[in-house]
């Protein structure tokens, strides 16, 4: 009677250990998933988990930090006219976006929304710009403003190679008090293209503060064919009265290095992979 039962539980221990095995290979052969980036185990080739390698997205895309949005503020003007202003920040070091989406949404008093206004842009790798937006148009009070960014897909930042800031520098800065003429106040001075390439298109934002620091003024301007070298006198006028006196401003120029269009080429090619 023993050798009877050691003898079926032998059998069934095989065909158990049978079944199993049977079980495993057909897990593997038509179950188990395929190997993906988006498993959270580091396999194929990948450098680190879900990512480098021939199929997955480079660990560095994959580690980008998000834009950063420093203040957004409506600046009133004449009756139901606004300028809109906005300060963002790219962390990253080396990669920049061509197509980021900006929305400012426009609140009252409680909170609620009565406006937007959106616009695109670029951002170049470890800046900081202004968006401006003039003359905005609210039937009602805005009270604040909320800047929304979106930088799209994961894929559509680009890395540029061995990125150096473009040399465009601002000299002989003027902001003037207009004391006769239809204007109100004049910014000024000269826009310096130190690159070895021409632009097609260089904007212009200035920001004007008053003794708290608070932003009471913004506009913009561009300069076209702005060629290697070459300085270029720019001038932007206001047309309605500034709220307080203006105790500082600041005057930067920037120029879309992901535009092959923006390129007037006099040597050498843009490197942007």
């Amino acid at each position: 009677m023993l050798y009877r039962i050691r003898k079926q539980v032998s059998i069934l221990f095989v065909v158990g250990l049978f079944l199993v095995l049977v079980g495993i290979g057909i897990y593997y052969a038509f179950l188990k998933p395929a190997p993906t980036c988006f498993d959270n185990i580091k396999n194929q080739d990948e450098e680190e988990i879900d990512c480098g390698g021939s199929v997955c997205i480079s660990c560095e895309i994959k580690t980008l930090k998000e834009v950063e949005v420093i203040w957004a503020q409506a600046i009133p003007l004449n009756q139901n006219l606004y300028d809109l202003a906005a300060k963002i920040r790219n962390p990253n070091p080396n990669f920049g976006n061509p197509g980021v989406k900006y929305e400012f949404q426009l609140k009252d008093k409680s909170g609620q929304i009565i406006g937007k206004k959106s616009g695109t842009t670029f951002v170049l790798p470890n800046s900081t710009k202004y968006i401006i937006e003039n003359n905005f148009e609210s039937q009602s009070e805005i009270a604040s403003v909320e800047l929304k960014i979106d930088t799209g897909d994961i894929l559509t930042w680009e890395k540029l190679k061995d990125y150096q800031a473009p040399e465009l520098y601002i000299k002989d800065k003027k902001f003037e008090i207009a004391n006769q003429g239809n204007y109100f106040a004049e910014a000024s001075g000269v826009v310096t293209n130190g690159t070895t390439f021409g632009f097609d298109t260089v904007d212009v934002n200035i920001v004007l503060f008053d003794n708290n620091s608070k932003i009471i003024g913004a506009a913009k301007s561009e300069i076209n064919t702005l060629t290697a070298g070459e300085d270029r006198y720019f001038s932007i006028r206001w047309f309605s009265p500034i709220a307080s006196q203006v105790k500082s401003f600041d005057i930067q120029a920037e120029t879309n290095l992901f535009s092959d269009d923006n390129y007037m080429r006099i040597y050498g090619v843009p490197t942007t992979q």
